[in-house]
């Protein structure tokens, strides 16, 4: 005999388990399309203090954390559609820059290179001391005033030089005398290698050819160079055969009005790079602002550096130019025509300060490295 309130109470309990397991099946189907979407979906322009490139301070051993978006390498983040690209990344923040800054690591792009992708050469800039770092000013060698960017953006629209990635890390902190700037464990070129390298995967296909890896120093990057310590420029020397074996080949060691030191600084960087292909091309000016207790000795230094020979150059601009038979060379920069060329501040955007003939002769410098080292002819 059929029991009417039996079935209603299965009816009941069987519909409300069916709707129990249906809103668990939505919820469940909720959660994963939730996670999906924030897997799939990149951060477009957030480029500063991504997980994947977090790393401990003074640490290259690896990466501490891997990016949800990492597998997504070829979309652009940060970057315009089309045209050269400038991005900002940490490099070491925590070490290199006071506590209200981030992003220590600038990167610039050509467009053609992000246009076509593949390796390109890579030059790297580590500026000089600054006694009063600004709050938010980071960057220098590639920012107005300055920004020789520009040089490097010049030289390719006119077709005279080659595709190149610039890239330079910024240190504020404690970055007031060349003792504790750029020390070793403050910076380590195969880790800012590794970083940038990461970094431009996730910009599109351009990448760093490590066969061709160029540093330039300018000013207190190259004051520290003694029996116990190298800092800057002296320590990438010290490291090429190092570096080498870490997949990082230097091309050229770009000394832009360093210290220089006499005999004993050029025979230290001669004595590091023997038995390398490591070019060393040099520039200097005598500004009347550098201190007259340094060793500014530029003879000295081409001997210990084995420079000796007259190369041609434009008389105009330099007052002597020696080079040798491996293709170094070093120049003594007129004083008179980059005091003339930093008051008019040209081939830069203005900026808040003017530009003194120590930080205008980099333009010049670039200018000739481009000419004899990245225009596919080596020449002197």
């Amino acid at each position: 005999m059929r029991d009417p309130l039996r079935e209603t109470r299965t009816y009941f309990w069987t519909g409300r388990y069916w709707l129990g397991t249906g809103l668990v099946l939505l919820a469940a189907s909720m959660v994963a399309l939730l996670w999906f979407s924030a897997a799939s979906v990149p951060d477009v322009g957030v480029r500063l203090e991504s997980p994947r490139l977090a790393r401990a301070p003074g640490v290259g051993d690896g990466l501490l954390g891997r990016d949800p978006v990492g597998s997504e390498a070829k979309l652009d983040r940060g970057c315009p559609v089309r045209g050269d690209c400038v991005v900002d990344f940490s490099y070491r923040d925590e070490k290199l820059l006071l506590e209200t800054q981030t992003g220590g690591g600038r990167v610039w792009i050509p467009a053609i290179a992000r246009q076509r992708g593949g390796p390109y050469p890579l030059v790297v800039l580590l500026h000089g001391t600054d006694s009063m770092p600004k709050p938010g000013g980071v960057h220098r060698l590639l920012a107005p005033p300055l920004n020789l960017s520009l040089e490097f953006k010049s030289a390719l629209e006119r077709g005279v030089a080659v595709p190149v990635i610039v890239a330079a890390p910024s240190q504020t902190r404690d970055a007031h005398a060349s003792p504790s700037l750029w020390t070793p464990a403050g910076f380590n070129l195969a880790d800012f290698v590794t970083v940038l390298e990461a970094e431009l995967s996730v910009l599109g296909s351009a990448r760093v050819d490590r066969r061709q890896v160029s540093v330039f120093g300018h000013s207190g990057a190259g004051c520290v160079v003694t029996s116990r310590k190298r800092n800057g420029l002296f320590h990438v020397a010290e490291r090429v055969r190092a570096l080498r074996t870490q997949g990082v080949h230097v091309t050229t060691l770009g000394l832009m009005d360093i210290c220089f030191h006499g005999y004993g600084g050029g025979r230290f960087l001669r004595d590091a790079l023997a038995g390398t292909s490591t070019r060393v091309a040099a520039m200097w000016v005598e500004p009347q602002t550098w201190y007259a207790t340094l060793d500014r000795d530029l003879d000295g230094f081409a001997r210990g550096l084995g420079v000796s020979d007259v190369v041609r150059c434009d008389r105009t601009r330099y007052e002597s130019c020696l080079g040798n038979d491996r293709g170094w060379w070093l120049f003594k920069a007129r004083h008179r025509p980059l005091a003339q060329e930093a008051q008019s501040g040209s081939g830069n955007p203005p900026g808040d300060d003017d530009l003194d003939a120590h930080s205008a002769m980099t333009r010049w410098f670039v200018q000739e490295i481009l000419r004899r080292h990245l225009s596919g002819k080596i020449g002197r």
